[in-house]
């Protein structure tokens, strides 16, 4: 922390890790914080907040940037370089700054050994892999496992996750039960370049794996992205022994595998079942205000979406649930889970709608979250048999608006911009590129919205928005949106929802829909809210399901 040598100490990013290292170092405070996204109060932890732009002498500051996320990691990177920042002479990351060290998997196993021979009773716990500290929605995921933790009285819990800047004592102390940090390999997306400090002398596991559990990680690969392939598999091989070794010290009766992509999902979903231990996953609910559990995965891969009938045979037993009321709500509240952010370039873009024509609003998928390979059979499985990317669906759609004379508006997720190389420079002139702008206001101005896989679907239909799905999602064959058979489909399709808008039928399979979720499959988030909706945790997600 002796590395600002008389420059102004200022972090950039208001989240979650600048949070907890304010509370674990409060002898460090910034002179101010930076955020581009900042456009409420001027107060983060009583600490001033500014935007980039009204920063008036970068030569005068050494910035540590508080993020985690690669791409918006390299976004602030960039925009420090124009400045004429240097790294670590004028800016950091978080980790260095405070010299945080992350525990290999050697390390990581002795420490774990260590702990369960101390507190024996946590032997046949509840395991709960989530990113708890560091997801966008950090506070209220916290507040729920908190919550969750106290009604498993019996089943106790504890909490895998990566911990990015705390230490153990701190998360335990947060949520109320034990925290284990998962070492770097862990979170390995298949890039060249990802930083899982320097782990090639450790991947050496690979030959106490049986040919059966080597052909479950040849065939995972097979569906995954990756720019080495030898190295890879390797990294995948570690990470199976390394959760193998895990599974076998805690012996849980039951896990909780947060989302349903990543390598590591797949591998303690495997090594679960191999071994008879319960399983399921959980994400951020399709309703705002709500958490999904599901046994088989999410997306695409879940239960109802692959067996749509099963949701649908399910009886409705809350004949008085205001399923209307809740969709007020939620467009009064605009509730949403992510913060969107204020430029410019945004509101210039958007001007160019034309008031005259209809809207068509197509909204990107995490295709880099996914790191899932378009050209694999799980692709076109369980994500869209239409299109191997948001950038080739986009493009098609464009066409098709340029035809009809319709506005064409294109938000990519968060995720992928950076990630991918959607460059809005390179765009075809029709579409009208929009980065960080809040999406109730496109639903608003869209007539028709159009999705691969997004959990903006649900909130286009909670809108009253007519939607073109084009991809494998939980609302197939459930009636309540347009769903083309084949890419020579889609434009009839859209054209039928330009004109016919959100019809009855739909609109009442919807919310015959959100009654059944609501009361079978999503779970209330418990946070702060004036309207409550979904199971309470006196219903447990295992014996629910």
């Amino acid at each position: 922390m002796n590395l600002t040598k008389g420059k102004k100490l200022v972090f950039w990013g208001t989240g979650t890790i600048a949070n907890v290292c304010l509370k674990q170092f409060p002898e460090v405070r910034p002179q101010f914080f930076i955020d581009s996204s900042w456009n409420n109060e001027n107060k983060f932890c009583d600490i001033t907040v500014v935007r980039p732009d009204e920063v008036d002498r970068w030569d005068e500051l050494f910035v540590v940037i508080m993020v985690s996320s690669a791409a918006a990691l390299e976004e602030i990177e960039n925009i420090l370089k124009k400045k004429g920042l240097k790294k670590e002479k004028d800016y950091i990351g978080f980790g260095d700054f405070f010299g945080y060290h992350k525990k290999n998997i050697a390390e990581s196993l002795t420490y774990i050994n260590s702990f369960i021979r101390d507190r024996k009773d946590y032997k046949n716990c509840t395991l709960i892999v989530a990113p708890v500290f560091s997801s966008r929605t950090a506070d209220i995921m916290l507040n729920f496992f908190r919550m969750y933790g106290q009604k498993k009285v019996f089943g106790k819990c504890v909490l895998f996750s990566s911990l990015k800047i705390m230490d153990e004592d701190y998360a335990e102390n947060q949520i109320g039960f034990p925290v284990l940090d998962m070492p770097q390999i862990c979170q390995w997306s298949g890039r060249k370049d990802q930083d899982i400090l320097d782990l090639e002398g450790e991947l050496n596991h690979v030959i106490e794996l049986s040919d059966d559990e080597r052909k479950c990680i040849e065939d995972l690969e097979q569906r995954k992205i990756s720019e080495n392939n030898e190295l890879s598999f390797r990294v995948s091989a570690e990470m199976y022994w390394y959760c193998k070794q895990i599974l076998t010290i805690l012996q849980p009766r039951e896990v909780i595998i947060w989302s349903g992509w990543s390598r590591l999902s797949y591998i303690l979903a495997e090594i679960s079942g191999r071994n008879s231990i319960s399983y399921g996953f959980m994400e951020l609910g399709w309703i705002p205000g709500t958490f999904q559990f599901d046994r088989r995965g999410v997306g695409g891969q879940c239960e109802y979406a692959v067996y749509p009938e099963k949701i649908l045979n399910i009886p409705i037993t809350n004949k008085d649930m205001d399923v209307k009321a809740i969709r007020e709500y939620i467009r009064k509240t605009q509730l949403d889970n992510r913060k969107f952010r204020i430029n410019d370039l945004d509101e210039r873009n958007f001007s160019h709608v034309d008031r005259c024509r209809k809207t068509v609003f197509f909204v990107g998928m995490a295709d880099s979250i996914m790191e899932m390979n378009p050209q694999s059979e799980y692709w076109s499985e369980y994500i869209s048999s239409h299109f191997p990317s948001t950038l080739d669906a986009a493009l098609y759609v464009a066409e098709i608006c340029e035809r009809n004379q319709w506005n064409f508006i294109f938000k990519p997720h968060p995720s992928t911009v950076n990630d991918t190389g959607i460059n809005p420079d390179c765009l075809p002139e029709n579409i009208i590129f929009i980065k960080d702008m809040q999406i109730d206001r496109l639903i608003e101005a869209a007539d028709v919205v159009i999705s691969i896989a997004s959990a903006v679907d649900y909130k286009a239909l909670i809108y009253g928005r007519p939607l073109v799905s084009l991809g494998h999602t939980t609302l197939h064959k459930k009636g309540c949106c347009y769903e083309p058979k084949d890419k020579k489909d889609i434009e009839s399709q859209l054209i039928m929802a330009v004109n016919n808008g959100m019809t009855e039928e739909q609109n009442e399979n919807f919310e015959q829909l959100m009654i059944r979720l609501l009361e079978n499959y999503l779970w209330d988030d418990l946070s702060e809210r004036d309207l409550r909706y979904g199971l309470s945790l006196e219903i447990d997600f295992f014996t629910r399901n």
